[in-house]
């Protein structure tokens, strides 16, 4: 028979439906239920998590629609191995930025971002326009302005290269721009936790907007790769070592809608006795 264990927490947010995507998935990116668990019923999931069966439903659904699970007559619902997630999925990202193995993923992270970025800012310098250079410098004086304050610096930093994917004048980019924006948004909240490090920052961004302001592709491009290496390192040393302040650096959560409880908050899973 299944098993339920009722101690996941209670709602912590508009919408029940919500909580229990966001309880179920952070547990499975996390590691907390390994790919193969099988995850109990729906009448048993609206009991342990105090829900209603169509919420609960819902829930597996929208999983389902991550990558997440599985779901099989006669088997039940499986926890899916990390090859078929959706790792750009914005909860997903946020999740595995949660888990043990947080800092291969943020390296991952950088991998994709030198591979895109320089290129984006090539074209940046190639195609933008008047106005889209002056927007670059005010966002690069915001930056400045705000170097000593922490979420100030960390928006007008995103603003700086949302405008530099905009200025590449690409749809495609455009349609990847929310994906870029949410990976952005995870590394910025990390590497800017590096006090010291903020006024480099405006410098090695200046050289980008600089480049992207004279129409020099190249040197655009290379001023990017230059600025992702130092804030690689930059975050490196705050998941090793700490924040500023001689704390662990804050869980990132690329969606900027807050922190959330860490998995060690929720119970051990809800999963089918003997699930392996």
């Amino acid at each position: 028979m299944p098993t339920v264990e009722p101690s996941f927490p209670p709602p912590r947010r508009t919408g029940l439906h919500r909580d229990v995507v966001d309880a179920l998935g952070r547990r499975i990116v996390t590691g907390v239920l390994a790919p193969g668990h099988v995850l109990v019923n729906e009448a048993s999931l609206s009991i342990g998590m105090d829900v209603s069966r169509t919420v609960a439903r819902e829930a597996i659904q929208v999983l389902a629609a991550k990558g997440l699970v599985a779901s099989r007559p006669k088997v039940g619902t499986r926890v899916l191995p990390r090859d078929q997630w959706n790792l750009f999925d914005p909860d997903v990202l946020a999740w595995s930025l949660e888990a043990a193995d947080a800092a291969v993923r943020y390296d991952e992270i950088y991998e994709v971002r030198m591979i895109i970025e320089p290129r984006v800012a090539s074209l940046a310098a190639e195609r933008r326009t008047p106005a889209e250079a002056a927007h670059l410098a005010e966002m690069l004086e915001a930056m400045r302005a705000g170097v000593s304050d922490y979420a100030t610096f960390v928006a007008a930093d995103l603003e700086v290269h949302s405008a530099i994917l905009g200025a590449a004048h690409n749809d495609l980019l455009a349609q990847l721009a929310e994906m870029i924006r949410l990976v952005l948004n995870a590394c910025q909240r990390v590497s800017a936790c590096v006090a010291e490090g903020r006024s480099r920052a405006v410098e090695e961004h200046r050289a980008v907007v600089d480049a992207i302001a004279g129409q020099a592709p190249d040197e655009a491009a290379q001023a990017t790769e230059r600025l992702l290496s130092s804030a690689a390192r930059d975050l490196r040393e705050v998941l090793a070592t700490g924040n500023e302040d001689g704390n662990r650096a804050p869980a990132a959560d690329p969606t900027g809608e807050g922190s959330r409880p860490g998995p060690g908050a929720e119970s051990p899973g809800i999963t089918e006795e003997g699930g392996g």
